[in-house]
């Protein structure tokens, strides 16, 4: 599965962007009117808006192997500090994460067992994988930053009257609503045409400087998966609590490193 390269003010503006709906705006300008640079320039000033983000999320992953239900608690501060915890729904601790930067720190009370090293790494772990939060540091969580390189692979640029949608030579295509602006949307497909992976936001909702998305969608095709995030509380450049991205260890937990 092809990912999208991680940076925590991807998953930062991606945490927060999940957080609002309602993008769709009125009397938006004929298309021509707003040049994809734009619309780009925009999405990287809303970026650069979101400081810190906190959230608390039910979430639901869907796959082969059955579904899970829980609940994720999100602290993120840009640049790149990301704390979060995946609950089963009886308040059964799942994990804990932390990571800075692409270096990681797992805690698994269901395995009893602490990982520490490389992001890569901590992905491939079981409790991350089925808990879908492995999608939560990928820039497809809540507010998707495209990077600005893929302009110089645009085929095309369309508007349905509400949205913008851009068709990229990488297999990308990606709805914009021009107001925040934010990406509602955003697909990867494959040269034979199949879609690898999508991301969705829903219920947008502004959250002072900064347009988030309530409700999240991501679907992958290899492996067959769907999760989806339901924002119950955002909170968007609050200030974080002393403390807020400490992980400690407790004794005699088997600790390994990647």
């Amino acid at each position: 599965m092809n990912t999208v390269r991680f940076r925590f003010r991807k998953t930062l503006c991606v945490s927060a962007i999940l957080v609002l709906a309602g993008c769709a705006p009125h009397g938006i300008r004929p298309v021509h009117e707003i040049s994809p640079a734009v619309l780009f320039s925009g999405l990287q000033e809303q970026s650069r808006r979101l400081q810190t983000f906190q959230g608390f999320s039910e979430v639901t992953v869907s796959s082969e192997d059955g579904t899970y239900v829980g609940y994720i608690q999100i602290a993120a501060r840009d640049p790149d500090t990301l704390w979060m915890k995946a609950e089963a729904t009886l308040g059964m601790d799942i994990l804990t994460l932390r990571l800075s930067g692409r270096e990681a720190l797992c805690y698994s009370p269901w395995l009893n067992m602490a990982v520490s090293g490389r992001l890569d790494a901590i992905k491939r772990l079981p409790p991350v994988q089925q808990t879908g939060v492995s999608f939560l540091f990928e820039g497809r969580f809540g507010f998707p930053l495209p990077p600005e390189s893929l302009l110089d692979t645009l085929v095309r640029m369309e508007t349905d009257g509400r949205n913008y949608s851009l068709h990229f030579g990488t297999g990308d295509r990606i709805w914009i609503s021009p107001e925040g602006p934010c990406v509602t949307r955003w697909e990867r497909w494959d040269p034979e045409e199949k879609m690898l992976w999508s991301w969705q936001g829903e219920r947008f909702k502004r959250f002072g400087a900064v347009r988030l998305p309530r409700v999240v969608r991501i679907s992958t095709l290899d492996p067959a998966r769907q999760v989806t995030l339901v924002f119950r509380k955002i909170k968007a450049n609050a200030r974080l609590k002393e403390g807020w991205a400490d992980l400690p260890i407790p004794e005699g937990v088997q600790t390994i490193e990647f």
